[in-house]
């Protein structure tokens, strides 16, 4: 018998979120099926609830480490002190983090973090950086003879679902498009809004060659891996985020050795580089899959079980080396490259780039501590809001009376979208919480309504409504390239085909405003809605000065005399209410206040 087998492993403790209908979990499980083969560590699996649970595991347990499956919306119970509650070393497998965020991380919400990111810059002595996992799998099932996409994630906004049909269908007369979309048992139980998903893709198709093959059921490893052997080609379109993770996605595609394409999103960052590049803003589905899978050929051997085995015995074998009695060791990581004084690391100036920055430790502390509540967001039907509900008037001052009274739905889109919440003046969320609400509400009496926002970019209430399940078709130079003139005049725009078109603060960014109403009449269909909020003062001359990037502030007399009679076929939904004696919004030395307009196209 060889000394490493007898040879006493030091246990380590993983935690793990007790929902099997997860990412985040299914994740967590594979990273342990790999690294349970150790020779040197021996890993007790525990899935949990509470803190309470996770005390009485630490407790019976004699191990030296923990690692957590950390996410915020499934470990909500994990507090900022978790380095001082146990003596052991305290890691967390983080899921969404940045390299700014990694460099800023302080060592005092876990004294370690393991980031899956191949591209990280391991600036941060308490953040270590791991490959990808390639699942082990062989692919028996032959390539379909009609070209087959598949694609498949949670029923959460940002995958792109539409954007895949409309790529499909500019490149092909017929194809197969299987769509998977699950339940999430953490934010859509019930499935209501993966059902949207698939009937919003649906309803997208315009060719009769192109067929769409949806399904819900959730899949194990290797039903989901069966799922993707399958086709031609996975697809995985995902939206452009500002900060996020790695997707998982590919590494279960990239298991079946079937072509792959994805976005330049930054979750697929660690995908980027690859070449002929995968990527659909540089190639096409037809030369993807022509190139079949050997741009990502150099990646099997470098992700598979074996070496992210040897990643996480490093990672252990460092940060234990560092622990005495919980605090860190004047002790020196060498490699061969560089030397890391760790007890010389200072964290104060980690702590000061934090409260100057405020980016990750807030933001995830603050998805944990509402992440039951976004449960309760995702689902709240359109007239749930208690305040806004009372609202009766949809052109308006949005004034303090009005954040008043949306308060409530201001809070839900902080709830649905903390990122870009935590970004923006607080007392201009009222439009975004208009925009939110009123949207809900109109799309309510279409079924599977066609809505476009123009200017899309950090647009919470925009972002919001693509977390609950709408389909959101955008415009806005920072995502797309477009702006309201260049989509109009896109040969694939369909006039008289939006059942509501909004826009969230732009018209007084644009030099001619009235081409800007006229063009949104025109997309609008018979019946269909648009919804503008804007830079309101009633007291405005046309040469007056106003904030640098506006043209104008509106007044009652312009919007009534000047901007209406622009929109054809279009009245209001209601009687105005625009009287402001009393802006009560000061920006840059400049006091206004913000007004909302929202008309309907005759039938």
């Amino acid at each position: 018998m060889s000394t490493a087998s007898i040879r006493q492993k030091t246990p380590v403790l993983f935690v793990n979120y007790k929902e099997e209908q997860c990412g985040v979990y299914q994740w967590g499980k594979n990273i342990l099926e790999a690294i349970s083969k150790s020779q040197k560590y021996q890993f007790h699996y525990v899935e949990v609830l509470s803190l309470e649970e996770l005390d009485s595991y630490v407790s019976e347990s004699n191990c030296e480490a923990i690692l957590y499956n950390y996410h915020p919306q499934t470990l909500t119970f994990i507090n900022p002190f978790m380095a001082r509650r146990y003596k052991q070393v305290n890691i967390a497998l983080m899921h969404e983090m940045t390299q700014a965020e990694a460099d800023m991380m302080p060592d005092g919400f876990f004294q370690h973090y393991v980031m899956g990111d191949p591209t990280l810059i391991e600036n941060n002595p308490a953040v270590f950086k791991t490959g990808r996992l390639i699942l082990p799998y062989t692919n028996t099932k032959k390539v379909p003879d009609v070209v087959t996409i598949g694609t498949f994630g949670f029923s959460v906004g940002s995958k792109g679902y539409q954007r895949l049909i409309d790529v499909v269908q500019e490149e092909f007369d017929e194809a197969i498009i299987r769509i998977h979309i699950p339940s999430n048992g953490i934010i859509d139980a019930d499935g209501a809004v993966a059902h949207r998903h698939a009937e919003e893709c649906q309803r997208r198709i315009r060719k009769p060659g192109i067929r769409i093959q949806a399904s819900h059921d959730f899949l194990d490893r290797n039903a989901m891996l069966d799922f993707l052997a399958g086709n031609t080609i996975n697809a995985f379109l995902y939206d452009y985020l500002k900060v996020a993770g790695i997707s998982s996605s590919p590494d279960h595609a990239m298991a079946v050795r079937r072509p792959m394409v994805v976005t330049k999103s930054i979750m697929f960052r660690h995908l980027q580089s690859v070449y002929p590049s995968i990527t659909i803003e540089d190639s096409s589905l037809k030369e993807i899959i022509k190139n079949g899978t050997e741009p990502l050929s150099h990646l099997y051997s470098l992700w598979n079980e074996d070496n992210l085995r040897a990643e996480y015995e490093n990672v252990l074998d460092k940060t234990l080396d560092m622990n005495c009695d919980g605090e860190f060791e004047a002790r020196k990581s060498v490699n061969k490259t560089k030397v890391h004084e760790i007890a010389k690391f200072d964290y104060r100036k980690l702590a000061r780039r934090y409260h100057s920055k405020g980016n990750f430790l807030r933001r995830i502390l603050h998805r944990a501590a509402t992440a039951r509540a976004i449960k309760a967001a995702l689902t709240m039907p359109a007239d749930a809001t208690p305040r806004a509900k009372a609202v009766k008037r949809l052109n308006r001052i949005l004034d303090n009376q009005a954040r008043a009274q949306y308060k409530s739905v201001i809070k839900q889109l902080h709830l649905l979208v903390p990122e870009i919440m935590v970004s923006k003046i607080p007392a201009a969320n009222i439009q975004q919480a208009f925009i939110f609400d009123a949207v809900k509400k109109f799309a309510s009496s279409f079924t599977s309504p066609r809505i476009l926002c123009v200017g899309s970019y950090d647009d919470s209430a925009s972002a919001s409504l693509k977390m609950l399940g709408y389909a959101i078709e955008e415009i806005d130079p920072e995502v797309n390239g477009l702006d309201l003139n260049k989509f109009f005049h896109l040969p694939s725009t369909i006039k008289a085909s939006y059942d509501i078109i909004f826009s969230t603060s732009v018209i007084e960014h644009v030099q001619d405003d009235g081409l800007f109403v006229e063009q949104i009449g025109e997309l609008l269909a018979p019946g269909g809605v648009g919804v503008l909020t804007c830079d309101y003062n009633d007291l405005y001359k046309p040469g007056d000065p106003v904030i640098p990037g506006d043209y104008r502030f509106y007044t009652q007399r312009d919007l009534i005399s000047r901007i209406l009679p622009l929109i054809k076929n279009c009245s209001l939904v209601d009687v105005p209410h625009w009287e402001c004696a009393n802006p009560d919004f000061m920006f840059l030395g400049y006091r206004y206040t913000f007004a909302t307009l929202a008309f309907r196209k005759h039938n």
